[in-house]
């Protein structure tokens, strides 16, 4: 990702810019207090820097504690990704245990288990949609990771049966 979407350069340049804007803040007071004897631009002037200081922090503290969390990246859901690689690859007849979470802002990752049918009985086979399957998901979904797992319909019925 660029620099500019990097949440640690965001911070940093949120809290220098913060900085700059307190201490031009303080200096007009101090001369505005200085002529005029207005005292009760100090406490006022501090509030107003701080909500100001609050509310740019605010965007910076909820992202981190998404990433913190390991939550689902905002605007994207498990139930659509589901029903895309459905409609995309009709060899995939499932999608179960599915998770997804972000790690960074530019690192989104993925897994699930795909039952597939009969027709991508072979291992090339399998190695080719999950190929496809991982290159659509970095394209579409900017999901650099992704951890797929392969079942058929013959393994999940000896799983049935056993």
């Amino acid at each position: 990702g660029s620099n500019k979407s990097d949440i640690n350069v965001r911070s940093v340049v949120s809290h220098m810019f913060a900085d700059a804007v307190s201490s031009i803040g303080i200096v007009i007071v101090a001369v505005v207090i200085f002529y005029t004897g207005w005292t009760i631009l100090d406490p006022l002037v501090s509030i107003a820097i701080s909500a100001i200081i609050l509310y740019w922090a605010f965007g910076i503290l909820k992202e981190s504690t998404r990433i913190l969390l390991e939550m689902a990246p905002k605007g994207l859901n498990v139930d659509t990704i589901s029903e895309d690689l459905k409609n995309n690859f009709k060899e995939l007849v499932e999608l179960y245990n599915i998770h997804f979470w972000t790690i960074t802002p530019e690192i989104l990752v993925f897994s699930a288990h795909i039952l597939v049918s009969e027709d991508i009985n072979t291992k090339s086979n399998q190695d080719t949609l999950l190929t496809k399957i991982n290159e659509y998901l970095k394209e579409k979904y900017n999901i650099i990771e992704s951890t797929i797992q392969v079942t058929s319909d013959i393994e999940v019925m000896k799983c049935n049966i056993e």
